[in-house]
């Protein structure tokens, strides 16, 4: 099994594999170049085949090509289906698998920000978000919350306003933490003022001393 250092962090299978990543990424643009789906064709089961295996390197694995392909995929059910796979990723037992799993989520969100943010899909992933802030590994929060600067700005006002009492909570505890998570928090804050707007009016008075000795530190 992974395992994690004391303070959350991943001290096992670190570092994803970012030569096969990136040497996927390259067969994919070829492919986009020639116009042939054929090497994305013949990705898509071997994803499907990481996912579906029991150990939590061949997960990670899928989830890594996965992020890879995203960014060539335009069939907006294939983009659903997705989603759907990763989120379930982000509630898994091992943290390396919910750190590739949020990677997905930055990336889908990157790349088809529009779609990912629309009709009830916010219903369903910005609980995801709450509930990735308060992982135990302390990398896993920091993605997160990256991933969230990237969700958030595409989110319409009216959807994140049912979730700004309990994400101001989240992030006001995160500005108490060290530092890399402090800057991530305040990111996180700056995308939630430019969708809210004057909403985010009645966190104003509270927020702004806080924020001024976090970026004064």
């Amino acid at each position: 099994a992974a395992e994690e250092g004391d303070d959350g962090g991943i001290i096992e299978g670190e570092e994803l594999p970012s030569v096969a990543a990136e040497v996927v990424d390259r067969v994919c643009r070829a492919s986009q170049k020639v116009e042939s789906p054929r090497a994305l064709g013949a990705l898509q089961p071997m994803i499907a085949m990481l996912l579906q295996k029991p150990d939590w390197k061949s997960a990670v694995a899928g989830l890594v090509l996965l992020r890879q392909v995203v960014e060539y995929i335009e069939d907006e059910s294939t983009i659903e289906q997705m989603l759907h796979v990763v989120k379930e990723r982000l509630s898994a037992e091992v943290p390396q698998v919910r750190n590739a799993a949020w990677g997905c989520i930055m990336q889908l969100a990157t790349d088809h920000g529009e779609f990912v943010s629309g009709d009830e899909r916010p219903m369903l992933l910005l609980p995801e978000f709450l509930k990735g802030m308060d992982d135990p590994c302390s990398r896993n929060v920091l993605i997160c919350m990256e991933a969230f600067h990237f969700y958030g700005e595409h989110v319409e006002r009216e959807d994140l306003e049912k979730f700004i009492a309990p994400l101001m909570e989240k992030l006001g505890r995160k500005l108490q933490d060290k530092p890399s998570i402090q800057r991530e928090a305040v990111t996180s804050i700056a995308v939630i003022i430019g969708q809210l707007q004057d909403g985010f009016a009645p966190y104003r008075a509270a927020l702004m001393p806080v924020l001024k000795n976090v970026i004064a530190g």
